[in-house]
């Protein structure tokens, strides 16, 4: 584990103060034995145990020992304020280190976003349906050109397709699990079709989960004349597993390579209108497929486009950060890059867009002349985010990542402040968190950077403050011993002073609280 920055700056202000005081101790020490004590004629011995308890006086005079504690008990209470603003603090020097960050690499949905995906619309045979309602009602209707239609047959199969493929479930308006897959379940509730039903009617006996390396699931479920397989994932992910696509009448034919480029600039096209695009396939056999068989020569189906918006405070807030504070954000997604450019124009980030396919293309020492540029990083790995962690820590920035999946754990760990999801995060991901966020918004962040720099602020109070009562209490004994030949507080005495009467007052401005303009 490394220091952080107010750890190095205590250490060497620690040692800063201890060659000092070796230095004053061994003057007073050299003033006593053949100055002080040589005039009033006293034997060599008890002139050396004499000037050497007074070097040790001077020495415990000069340390503040309550410093340590102080630290401890500022941070303590620091960790206490976070949690009271939904950030749980996993290791006490996370606190302060809060405050030294400048760079927060934060996750899109559920963080900057709202977490509640809603289908805004259907391409399905070429056609485009619009989707009407709000959050995680079923309340909605399907709208071409603005008006109300009946859903065509492969418009009900994509809906079908997203049903199946899907381990969410939907309770009272509420999601539980994934809210990806909780908008699929709406969007189908729109045409009063159910999950538990159609789950009981094609029996699962199969699953190839979801990872944020191939970004594609599939499942396998029992039909009357055989299985059917459901697919989903990202586009580009879809169709490179895709043979033939469902027409218009729902026909199965051949996917061409134009067939191909229609659909990725469609879903371009509504990626820009900051639309996170699904790509949905399927695969009718007799018999049960299985290893590698379960995903090749699928049929493309269709898209769903849904809007996860930004949350209202999060514009405001990134503005604060960026305008007052001197911090980056830089998002980190899975979406396609147009829907990462769109959200990031919507919340104010600032700066280039690059692909987890571009930069898997650069060397680390291209990426990192680059990476003071990038702001917005889209379709990443776990794997790319430890590469953008070590360019930015290259630089001399203090680097806070956000993560919440398995895979996640190392750049968290690698990051100077590792940040897990409280809700959605996997428990390995909060076990290599230094700040577990319990409400996963991105303003909660904010309101621990805030406490850490109030704390970072505190530290220097007191510190001064301590200092200044141990430069108060050095010249009690060294004029003491100049002025009246003998020690005014013996060491004992100036260990109550430093321990108890500094003490205190000292916690009382570590627990002072942050200033309005902090940030």
């Amino acid at each position: 584990s490394e220091q952080t920055p107010m750890q190095r700056k205590l250490d060497e202000l620690g040692k800063k103060l201890g060659l000092l005081i070796l230095i004053i101790c061994a003057i007073v020490f050299l003033i006593v034995v053949f100055l002080v004590d040589e005039a009033r004629d006293k034997e060599m011995l008890p002139r050396i145990v004499f000037a050497f308890t007074a070097a040790v006086a001077l020495a415990v005079a000069a340390i503040p020992e309550g410093l340590a504690f102080v630290v401890r008990i500022s941070l303590a209470l620091g960790a206490r304020r976070m949690a009271a603003k939904n950030g749980l603090v996993r290791r006490l020097s996370a606190v302060e280190a809060l405050g030294s960050t400048d760079v927060i690499c934060s996750d899109k949905t559920g963080t900057l976003t709202r977490g509640e995906m809603t289908v805004r619309e259907l391409v399905a045979g070429g056609v485009s349906i619009s989707v009407t309602g709000e959050g995680y009602s079923t309340t909605g209707e399907f709208l071409e050109n603005g008006k109300k239609t009946s859903l065509p047959a492969v418009a009900e199969q994509l809906l079908l397709v997203g049903i199946l493929c899907n381990n969410a479930r939907l309770k009272s308006e509420t999601v539980l699990g994934d809210p990806t897959e909780g908008a699929l379940l709406v969007s189908a509730g729109k045409k009063n079709m159910e999950y538990e039903s159609l789950q009981n009617t094609y029996k699962r006996v199969d699953e190839v989960p979801f990872s944020s390396d191939r970004k594609f699931m599939s499942t396998v479920h029992v039909t009357k004349s055989g299985f059917i397989v459901c697919s989903k994932g990202a586009v580009e992910a879809t169709l490179d597993r895709c043979s033939y696509m469902l027409d218009a009448k729902g026909r199965q034919v051949k996917l061409t390579a134009s067939d191909k480029k229609a659909i990725i600039n469609r879903t371009n096209a509504l990626s820009s209108q900051a639309l996170r695009v699904l790509g949905f396939a399927q695969k009718e056999t007799s018999a049960q497929p299985a290893g590698e068989a379960i995903e090749s020569d699928l049929t493309f189906v269709g898209l769903q486009a849904m809007m996860d918006p930004p949350r209202s405070e999060v514009i405001e807030v990134i503005h604060r950060v960026q305008a007052e504070a001197g911090m980056r954000v830089i998002m980190i997604t899975g979406d396609y890059i147009e829907t990462a450019k769109a959200v990031a124009e919507e919340v104010g980030i600032i700066g280039e867009a690059i692909s987890g396919v571009e930069l898997e293309a650069m060397s680390q020492k291209e990426f990192e002349t680059r990476v003071e540029e990038i702001s917005v990083y889209a379709r990443v790995n776990p794997e790319h985010k430890i590469r953008i962690v070590k360019a930015l820590k290259a630089h001399g920035h203090q680097v806070a990542m956000t993560g919440d999946g398995v895979n996640d754990a190392p750049a968290i760990k690698a990051a100077d402040i590792g940040i897990a999801m409280g809700i959605t995060g996997t428990d390995a991901a909060k076990e290599a968190a230094d700040l577990i966020l319990l409400d996963d918004k991105f303003v909660t962040i904010i309101n621990a950077i805030e406490e850490g720099r109030g704390i970072f602020d505190n530290v220097r109070k007191f510190v001064n403050f301590l200092i200044s009562c141990n430069i108060a209490e050095v010249m009690v004994i060294l004029f003491g011993i100049l002025f009246f030949n003998n020690l005014l507080l013996t060491a004992v005495q100036l260990l109550f002073i430093n321990i108890v009467t500094d003490g205190l007052p000292a916690i009382a401005l570590g627990s002072d609280p942050s200033r309005a303009d902090v940030l």
